[in-house]
C-alpha cells in the first residue's frame, strides 16, 4: 500500500501527469483483483486453480496463433530479420517468461501430485500438467529449438528450479532458511542495481557460453545512455510512468532491460527502497511458513528468485501490471494470509 501511495504521489513531479495518472489506475485494478482473490473461501487453491487455468488457454492458443495465424503469433527482427516466436505476448521474450513462470509452476505442481500419486481417483490431471509442461518448454525453444532463444527467460527458469531443489532439501534435513536466504536476496539486487554502471556480468564468460555478446545484446549501450538521466533524478525519480516518453522510446529503447535501473529511473531512490523492502519481506515470510510446513511458499520462493533474476536482464520490477509483478503481488497477500493463519493457530493452542 505504500508503493502504491508513492507512485500515486510521485505523479505530481511527473512531466506528464495526465498519463501517469492513468498509469496508476492500471496499478489500482491489480489491487482489486488481489482483494478478489482474498474474498474466495479458500483464497490460495482459487490461486492455484486460476494460475492453471490461464496456463490451460495461454500456451494451446500460442501454439496455434504461431503455426496456423502466423500474422498474430509471429514477428521478425527489425535489424535482423529473425523469426520470433510471440504467440499471445507482446514479444518473444514475453512468451517465454510465461513459458518460465507456467514451467516451474507445473513441476512443482507435478511433484506434488507424484508424491500424493496413491490419492488420486484418476491420474488425468496429472497427464494433462504433464503435457503443458511439454508444450511450455518446446515454445520456449523457439523455432530454432534451443535454450538461448531467451536467454534472460531461461536462466530465470534455471534459477528458480535450482531454489525449490535446494528449499526443499532443507526443510527434509530440518534446517532454517532465516537470514541465509535474505542474504542471497540483497546479494542478486546488488549484483542487479549495478551491473548497468559496470556494463558487464559478474560470471565471467557466461554471455559468451549462452551465445550472446559482450554488450549483452546492446544492453549495456542502453545502460550507458540511460545512466546520465538516473543520475540527475536519483532521489524521487521522473515519478511513475513520466520517463518513457515517445521522444526517449526512439531515441533509447523501450525500457532499460534493467529492472532495478527502470525503477530508479521512475521513482528514484526512495521507490527502488521501498521495493526492495517488500520483496525481501516476502522472502522472509515465506522462510517462516517453509519452517512451518506451509509448503506452497517453497514454489512462491522459487517464484520470487526467477523473478530477481529476470530483472536483471528485462524491466519487470517498479510496477505491478505485468503478470509476473501481478503474481509477486497477489503472492505476497496470500503468505501474509497464511502468516496470520499459522499465528492464530499457535495462539489456539497456546
Amino acid at each position: 500500500m505504500l508503493i502504491l501511495a508513492y507512485m500515486l504521489l510521485s505523479v505530481t513531479w511527473s512531466s506528464v501527469p495526465g498519463i501517469s495518472f492513468r498509469r496508476w489506475g492500471r496499478e489500482f485494478i491489480v489491487l482489486i483483483v488481489a482483494c478478489l482473490l482474498l474474498s474466495e473461501t479458500n483464497p490460495l487453491k482459487a490461486f492455484f486453480s486460476t494460475f492453471r487455468k490461464v496456463i490451460y488457454i495461454y500456451l494451446p492458443l500460442s501454439l496455434v496463433l504461431i503455426k496456423y495465424f502466423p500474422a498474430f503469433g509471429r514477428e521478425y527482427n527489425r535489424w535482423t530479420g529473425e523469426l520470433m516466436w510471440v504467440g499471445m505476448a507482446s514479444q518473444k521474450n514475453g512468451l517465454a517468461l510465461f513459458c518460465a513462470f507456467s514451467a516451474i509452476f507445473l513441476i512443482w505442481s507435478l511433484w506434488k501430485g507424484l508424491e500424493n500419486w496413491g490419492l488420486w481417483e484418476s491420474k488425468l490431471p496429472l497427464l494433462v500438467d504433464a503435457s503443458m509442461l511439454v508444450l511450455a518448454i518446446y515454445l520456449m525453444t523457439g523455432p530454432k529449438r534451443t535454450i538461448n532463444y531467451s536467454v534472460t527467460s531461461f536462466l530465470s527458469l534455471l534459477t528458480g528450479l535450482i531454489v525449490v531443489l535446494i528449499v526443499k532439501q532443507t526443510t527434509k534435513k530440518q534446517l532454517q532458511l532465516g537470514k541465509g536466504v535474505i542474504a542471497v536476496v540483497l546479494l542478486i539486487i546488488l549484483i542487479g542495481t549495478f551491473m548497468p554502471q559496470s556494463g558487464k556480468i559478474p560470471v565471467k564468460g557466461l554471455a559468451q557460453i549462452l551465445g550472446r555478446s559482450e554488450t549483452l545484446t546492446g544492453r549495456t549501450d542502453i545502460w550507458n545512455s540511460l545512466l546520465p538521466y538516473a543520475k540527475k533524478h536519483m532521489i524521487f525519480g521522473y515519478g511513475y510512468g513520466g520517463f518513457w516518453t515517445t521522444y526517449l522510446r526512439e531515441q533509447i529503447a523501450s525500457n532499460a532491460h534493467n529492472g532495478y535501473l527502470d525503477t530508479i529511473l521512475t521513482m528514484g531512490l526512495i521507490g527502488f527502497i521501498l521495493f526492495s523492502c517488500f520483496l525481501i519481506k516476502f522472502v522472509s515470510v515465506s522462510s517462516k511458513l517453509i519452517d512451518n510446513e506451509w509448503n506452497s511458499a517453497i514454489l512462491f520462493l522459487g517464484i520470487i528468485f526467477m523473478y530477481l533474476v529476470h530483472n536483471i536482464g528485462e524491466t519487470l520490477l517498479g510496477d505491478f501490471q505485468s503478470l509476473p509483478s501481478a503474481l509477486i503481488l497477489l503472492m505476497s497477500f496470500l503468505i501474509n494470509e497464511g502468516h496470520l493463519q499459522n499465528n492464530k493457530e499457535e495462539i489456539s493452542v497456546t
